[in-house]
């Protein structure tokens, strides 16, 4: 009778072990929630190092003149 309590018992553990609770897709969901703000900051950043090689490309040329 013990075996069979310690063996049930172990079979209901490793069940609940296995089971999907969904924590593993909210993690991949909140990973996702802050990927597009990131990714927009990494844009802008882009954009203005572009916006800053212009203008010293201007500046250059104005004070070539």
């Amino acid at each position: 009778m013990k075996v069979f309590l310690i063996l049930a018992s172990l079979a209901i553990f490793s069940l609940i072990a296995c089971t999907d609770d969904g924590s593993v897709t909210q993690v991949k969901k909140e990973v996702a929630v802050l990927d597009s703000p990131l990714h927009a900051l990494e844009k802008t950043r882009l954009v203005d190092s572009v916006l800053q090689q212009s203008a010293d490309e201007r500046q250059k040329a104005l004070d070539v003149e």
